[in-house]
């Protein structure tokens, strides 16, 4: 399962924020601009990295499934796919998507994304890194977005975070 934190036993895998994306309250996330005007698309993809057999990294493209179920059929297959094959460039150059990047080995601060960040850009790029026990003995994972502001401000990235604090949390208790 691709990219899944491991707590007390049980796994989140972390394909609910991918199939939920389009569940969000802060619509702007999904939308972009095309051709000079705002659209709202329903429900985006994913763009993934995943490590490939070479030990470089390979981008995915996952179509949005409603059902988890189904979106597991359709995730996994290409992800077991993408490890054994050489790494490819970027097999996507559409608007309805967003990057999510795992990051399991390292927690973090700030992510400085490798994606080049040009005028017209508006996809969403996610990370998320690696789950620990904070002082408190409270488990954490940090979580970076990173975003256009021309289309999202911060209390839409504070929706962004209250969402996925939510899913976490329901999938913990």
């Amino acid at each position: 399962m691709p990219c899944t934190v491991m707590r007390n036993g049980r796994g989140f895998p972390l394909a609910e924020p991918l199939r939920n994306f389009e569940k969000l309250p802060s619509a702007q996330l999904r939308q972009r601009v095309e051709e000079g005007d705002v659209w709202e698309y329903e429900s985006v993809d994913a763009l993934v990295p995943v490590l490939a057999a070479d030990g470089e990294f390979t981008q995915i493209l996952v179509e949005y499934r409603m059902e988890l179920s189904d979106f597991l059929k359709h995730a996994v297959p290409l992800v077991q796919a993408a490890k054994l094959a050489p790494a490819q460039a970027n097999p996507c150059h559409r608007a309805d998507i967003a990057v999510f990047s795992c990051l399991p080995w390292i927690p973090f601060t700030q992510v400085a994304s490798a994606y080049r960040v040009f005028r017209g850009q508006y996809f969403p790029l996610i990370h998320w890194g690696k789950m620990e026990a904070d002082a408190s003995g409270r488990m954490v994972m940090p979580v970076a977005i990173q975003a256009n502001h021309v289309l999202v401000d911060g209390v839409h990235v504070g929706r962004f975070y209250g969402i996925l604090e939510e899913l976490c949390g329901n999938q913990f208790c």
